[in-house]
């Protein structure tokens, strides 16, 4: 109960994250009567999720500003770079748009959402080396281009899916929250990422624009 909810928050006991074989298991109390470090602990106890989302995003968002913008065919054309970076992003957001309609299809293992930004950090190194050596480039880059967008649609609509069934609805709301943090701070050093990774491989193709 509520009153009970005070009562322990008054002694100091902290609500305690489960520790069985599902995701989670945290739903066993609710935000009311929380104290800031409880909730920063319940947050705290997302990680399986939300580390992911922000490893995926840093990687796609790294790759798309970064490593697409500096390919091109051939790569000192302006004009090549430029069609290369609006095909390969038209690309992703096919593969987002498949792996964001699956939602309702299946759910994956907790195993299986981790593995998606794996794979997706090997997308983001073969990109880079590719762009630096150009040992396979051409406009067939845009089918790996559509992996990508399948990984990162993956990890978001599955990872929200995982923690919506995962946690109780009282708790829901700041979970989703937490989950969409992460989400952004993978965009954001993802993006801050790129223009360095963008400057060096210019530098490698000796890019002066």
């Amino acid at each position: 109960s509520e009153q009970d909810g005070r009562g322990a928050a008054e002694d100091g006991d902290e609500p305690r994250a489960g520790r069985g074989s599902s995701i989670y298991e945290v739903g066993t109390f609710d935000t009311r009567g929380m104290t800031a470090a409880q909730k920063l602990r319940f947050l705290g106890s997302l990680w399986r999720v939300t580390i992911p989302l922000v490893v995926v995003y840093f990687a796609e968002y790294a790759l798309q500003s970064g490593v697409w913008s500096a390919m091109g065919f051939p790569v000192h054309s302006t004009h090549a770079r430029e069609t290369f970076y609006e095909y390969a992003n038209w690309s992703y957001q096919l593969g987002v748009f498949i792996s964001r309609s699956s939602g309702m299809l299946f759910t994956p293992s907790l195993r299986v959402l981790w593995l998606l930004p794996v794979l997706q950090c090997l997308l983001f190194t073969f990109f880079t080396i590719d762009a630096i050596s150009h040992f396979w480039y051409d406009y067939g880059l845009c089918a790996p281009a559509v992996v990508v967008g399948l990984l990162g649609g993956g990890v978001y609509v599955h990872g929200f899916k995982l923690l919506s069934q995962a946690t109780k609805p009282a708790l829901r709301e700041l979970a989703m929250s937490s989950a969409s943090v992460s989400a952004d701070a993978g965009l954001m050093l993802g993006s801050l990422a790129s223009i360095y990774i963008q400057q060096w491989i210019y530098a490698e193709n000796d890019i002066d624009d």
